[in-house]
């Protein structure tokens, strides 16, 4: 029992060193700077989303606002 918890405690650590060392932090900084710019599908996106909330609410439709949800821009990349 012991040695098995040994052995996966060896792969697991050698897995994080062989994941962590494939990046660097500069990539890691590039890839969260050129997710966070504001594009023209971010802000059509959360325009329509807005619209179709608007809509839900003056309709008192709860499904609806459900489903502005499901375009909001947070969802594209799913």
């Amino acid at each position: 029992m012991n040695k098995t918890i040994s052995g996966f405690k060896e792969v697991t650590k050698n897995f994080l060193k062989s994941v962590t060392s494939r990046l660097t932090v500069a990539q890691v900084v590039e890839g969260v700077r050129s997710g966070a710019e504001v594009t023209f599908d971010f802000c059509l996106y959360t325009f329509f989303a807005g619209l179709i909330a608007a809509f839900g609410l003056l309709n008192n439709a709860p499904v609806d606002i459900a489903a502005s949800m499901m375009i909001e821009p947070v969802m594209v990349s799913v």
